[in-house]
C-alpha cells in the first residue's frame, strides 16, 4: 500500500499549484503548526523524553545515575 493513495496525491498537487507563486511575505502569514520547540532541558530544568510503553524496560534505553535511573 503507498503511503500516499492517490486521492492524497491529487490534493497535494492542487494544494502545490494554488500556493506556487506565494510569495515570501505570503508565507509570513502563515502559522506552521507543525513546529514544535525541543531542547535538552525543561523549563524548570528538568530533562524529559517520550517512548513507546514496550521500549520503556530497555536497558539501552536508560542512563543509571546517582539520583536514580
Amino acid at each position: 500500500m503507498p503511503l500516499l493513495t492517490e486521492a492524497h496525491q491529487r490534493k497535494q498537487k492542487a494544494w502545490a499549484e494554488v500556493h506556487y507563486y506565494w510569495t515570501e511575505k505570503d508565507w509570513r502569514a502563515v502559522i506552521f503548526s507543525d513546529r514544535s520547540k525541543f531542547g535538552r532541558m525543561g523549563e524548570n530544568g528538568a530533562g524529559g523524553s517520550w517512548s513507546r510503553p514496550a521500549t520503556l524496560a530497555m536497558p539501552e534505553r536508560t542512563s543509571h545515575r546517582a539520583a536514580g535511573v
